[in-house]
């Protein structure tokens, strides 16, 4: 089985606090993961070290076989990682339509813009408009639209449906299965942990920045993430 990322005994700090803890995982190519936690539980460091946004980190990540370097976002894009960030922090500037292009790199894949607008109609219908003049929801859109211009292997989300409608929520989650089904894994951050369930192969479980539970998300009960969120497991 092909591991799209394999992290071993990660260890990251900000100055004096400790962010995360000797943090191992693997995820097979194509799978999805949910990574849930309550807040400060070291999420967030997670996916900024895999994007090349954090250097201050030890320990062993490889994505598709090969190391990450540390703090290098061009080299982490390159070995096929790309983030949807938490508030989607689109260019305010730019059009919809542009926004989609600055995400675009050299690598190959299924995702060039006619491919993105067709998963998501309403940026096509959009494409001149400004972030500014779109609702929240349309603006996660873009925001996945973007990421998925540089033809992930791998697919971070940071908090995916926070602050969206249940009816917005629901149609970005229904994107995921056509995503994966062009082999992209995923790995998701969701506070609405019942819902990332369901769409995962496996689950992560973050505690002050250990890892509670790693394991299938098939079969897992809430009794089993309680005690993982809270740190009752390891």
């Amino acid at each position: 089985m092909t591991m799209a990322l394999e992290v071993k005994d990660l260890i990251a700090s900000y100055g004096q606090f400790h962010a995360l803890n000797g943090v191992s995982m693997s995820v097979p190519q194509g799978e999805t993961m949910a990574l849930v936690g309550a807040n400060g539980a070291g999420k967030s460091t997670f996916l900024r070290i895999l994007c090349g946004l954090m250097d201050s980190w030890e320990g062993q990540i490889a994505v598709g076989g090969t190391e990450l370097a540390r703090g290098d976002p061009l080299k982490s894009s390159h070995l096929g990682l790309a983030l949807v960030p938490e508030g989607r922090m689109l260019f305010g500037s730019l059009t919809v339509r542009e926004n989609l292009l600055i995400g675009q790199t050299d690598r190959d894949g299924p995702w060039d813009i006619d491919a993105i607008e067709r998963l998501f109609p309403v940026i096509k219908e959009r494409r001149n408009a400004k972030p500014s003049e779109l609702s929240g929801g349309q603006q996660q859109m873009v925001a996945i639209g973007r990421a998925l211009a540089a033809n992930p292997r791998i697919l971070l989300f940071d908090e995916i449906s926070l602050g969206l409608s249940p009816a917005v929520v629901r149609e970005v989650y229904s994107a995921l299965a056509a995503i994966r089904n062009e082999g992209v894994t995923l790995v998701i951050v969701d506070q609405d942990i019942s819902r990332v369930c369901n769409v995962a192969d496996k689950v992560t479980c973050f505690f002050k920045g250990m890892v509670t539970f790693h394991g299938p998300a098939r079969g897992v009960t809430a009794d089993d993430l309680h005690e993982a969120y809270f740190g009752g497991r390891s």
